[in-house]
């Protein structure tokens, strides 16, 4: 993908909105895996342009890991040592290769020697904790795909799939997902569909490669945070909360990772599944009952007319002047977020048929 910048942000600021670091562990990271084919097989067919002003809360994501990281002293000197430690290990290569004095070359490997043993005594690599650390297990599957005209076939491809884990505590095995969001996250329990099924994911991958998980966690930070709102219902209390997030069975998610692995693997060859609406974003239609005037509706979520008419009979009396809207359903990835959507004819066809109906 192309980075564009349309708002004419600051040099600086754009590159490091459009840098990464990341050093993949594998050939497919969890979250491409439990997302969308379409979307990844368009992004592979077409020139696609993303204004970094459009991936700024990516930015902040990804700085919170590293400040994590940061934050942690053993962290902080196994960095420390590690670099000294690859510092001279460069110089004792450059020793070897001229041929140098070999007392000199013994006393860096000496020196090599005893900063490791420091190393692995005072910050050993078993710590209580992982932060932004990558692992990867290895699938092989078998899909059958069918393009076009071409004839149906069958084969058989290994694939390594990784993610970086944000945050796992050895002593109470539990796995930390780390998300800024919005409030309305903490009380909506299907827009964490996305969180359950990634962190589950994560969590497989650590069992694989020898940790024990027992339950995860998600740590809420949220962006759009008012303490004026706490008294509210249901409203998060601090800026910052934790959140228990189900966790499934490892057999569970080995189909979920075949199911998603196949569609993948036929979408890379053409054969390629339509989003479904989980992948869309997709609300249904809805009904509210609402006071024109005032700027938040009374009900709001009712599933048919019928249920509206009903909630509104049953408090006519709180709310004389209220009536009954419509609100139409829409995709709201789809509407605002997915890069790839001028590409993308399922997302033209819904279009064409909301624009049909009216």
């Amino acid at each position: 993908m192309k980075a564009t910048n349309t708002k004419n942000l600051p040099i600086p600021i754009a590159d490091a909105i459009a840098f990464s670091d990341f050093f993949p562990a594998g050939q497919l990271s969890a979250s491409k895996l439990i997302d969308s084919s379409q979307i990844a097989s368009l992004k592979k067919v077409n020139s696609v342009e993303e204004d970094v002003s459009d991936k700024v809360w990516t930015l902040i994501s990804k700085a919170l890991l590293q400040v994590i990281e940061n934050g942690s002293e053993s962290q902080r000197h196994r960095r420390a040592y590690s670099i000294v430690i690859s510092s001279l290990t460069s110089i004792q290569d450059k020793e070897k290769e001229h041929e140098k004095d070999a007392q000199r070359e013994e006393a860096i490997a000496t020196l090599i020697g005893n900063l490791d043993a420091l190393l692995q005594s005072y910050y050993p690599p078993t710590d209580r904790y992982l932060i932004r650390q990558s692992y990867a297990v290895e699938f092989e599957e078998t899909y059958v795909c069918f393009k076009g005209t071409d004839k149906e076939f069958t084969d058989t491809k290994s694939t390594t799939i990784f993610d970086t884990i944000p945050l796992y505590d050895k002593e109470t095995k539990t796995l930390y997902y780390t998300k800024i969001c919005n409030t309305f996250h903490a009380t909506k329990s299907d827009l964490r569909n996305s969180w359950v099924r990634e962190s589950n994911m994560q969590a497989y991958i650590l069992q694989v490669n020898g940790f024990v998980v027992e339950k995860i966690e998600a740590i809420m930070i949220f962006k759009d945070f008012s303490a004026a709102r706490v008294d509210s219902p249901d409203y998060p209390k601090s800026q910052i909360e934790t959140m228990l997030l189900p966790l499934h069975r490892s057999e569970d998610i080995e189909k979920l990772i075949h199911i998603q692995l196949k569609k993948h693997m036929r979408a890379y060859h053409g054969d390629v599944a339509e989003c479904t609406p989980s992948e869309r974003w997709a609300e249904s239609d809805s009904w509210s009952v609402k006071t024109k005037g005032l700027p938040r509706a009374h009900k709001t979520g009712l599933q048919s007319i019928e249920e509206a008419e009903a909630w509104l009979g049953a408090n006519r009396v709180r709310f004389i002047n209220a009536e009954v809207e419509f609100k139409k359903g829409k995709s709201r990835r789809c509407e605002s977020y997915c890069p790839v959507r001028e590409h993308c004819q399922q997302f033209k066809n819904e279009q064409l048929k909301n624009k049909q109906n009216g």
